[in-house]
């Protein structure tokens, strides 16, 4: 049985005074305890997929485990070479869990760039998928389908606390050619304690953004420390206009970030496809104002916002907020 702290058990994460945080972040707590209270919700949907609160929390705890008798502890960075899916999140909330700090890593950047980011991130150990074997990394290789989670071989197992010093992740941007580190604290701030999103466990929140970018982590843990779904989308959806249109309908998706031009995009074709959303975010450069006010005219969602482009994975600025 997994053991929570004593902040975890007396908190509610809808408590008011939440927002003055404490001095240290339990992230992975307040995961156990949405999952505790959303066993049966789906955490995780994909085309493919549908894992729920319960199996996710199973599954990650075990992983977890694993991860601590191989030497994951507070100061260590696990590397994630996976595609977007259910493998891939586990493998997030299970280093979490550990206590260490997650690398997302790019497939298709050359060998001896991942070399290079591995070697500054002092990278312990990647999870990874057996073709990943082939490649020559300097790395430790941890197959994900040949671990056993969910064996029931986590007895005891007590989460580690991330400090506020402490990294959760740390994402490599090739403009700097280097790693950035989000800390507790950043992700905190957008899934619990932010001035413009709300989120709910009724919400479907879509993940787009790549795995390896600092803006996949609001469409999943915005949604995973709120009991809400993070629905993955794949690239052929999501490059295709009406496909992913057609996806927000099927999937119910109710927040959205979405790029400018991604959003210039469906408010020519569709303008009224934002219309069922509960929050549309657009971040990054800037927005076309024609575009805007079409959306605006034919089918505003709830709420609107825009990115500040500096960060727009992390800041966010209210442009519009409309009530139907």
């Amino acid at each position: 049985m997994v053991q929570l702290s004593a902040y975890a058990r007396s908190r509610s994460i809808s408590d008011p005074t939440l927002s003055a945080y404490p001095a240290e972040l339990a992230l992975s707590e307040l995961f156990l305890q949405q999952a505790a209270l959303n066993k049966t919700r789906p955490a995780i949907i994909t085309p493919q997929r549908i894992l729920h609160y319960g199996e996710l929390a199973r599954d990650a705890v075990s992983l977890a485990a694993y991860l601590r008798h191989q030497g994951v502890d507070s100061a260590t960075t696990v590397g994630i070479m996976l595609p977007p899916g259910v493998e891939h999140i586990t493998c997030q909330v299970a280093i979490m869990l550990a206590g260490g700090c997650c690398l997302p890593l790019d497939p298709f950047l050359a060998d001896d760039r991942l070399n290079g980011i591995l070697r500054d991130s002092r990278v312990l150990l990647t999870l990874s998928d057996a073709l990943t074997l082939r490649r020559s990394l300097a790395t430790r290789y941890i197959v994900f389908e040949q671990v056993a989670v969910g064996d029931g071989n986590d007895q005891d197992f007590i989460p580690l606390r991330h400090g506020i010093s402490q990294p959760s992740h740390r994402f490599y941007r090739s403009d700097i050619q280097k790693t950035i580190p989000v800390y507790p604290l950043d992700i905190f701030r957008q899934a619990l304690d932010s001035r413009h999103v709300h989120f709910s466990h009724e919400d479907r929140v879509a993940a787009i953004a790549p795995m390896t970018a600092v803006a996949s982590l609001f469409e999943i843990w915005g949604a995973l420390l709120n009991g809400a779904a993070t629905v993955v989308m794949p690239d052929s959806w999501v490059n295709d206009p009406r496909r992913f249109e057609t996806a927000l309908r099927e999937f119910a998706i109710s927040i959205l970030r979405a790029s400018p031009a991604m959003f210039n995009l469906l408010a020519s074709i569709r303008p009224d496809c934002f219309g069922q959303l509960n929050y549309l975010l657009v971040g990054g450069e800037s927005v076309n104002a024609h575009s805007m006010r079409r959306v605006l005219q034919y089918g505003p969602p709830r709420h609107l916002l825009y990115g500040d482009g500096s960060d727009a994975g992390t800041r966010l600025m209210l442009a519009e907020s409309t009530e139907h």
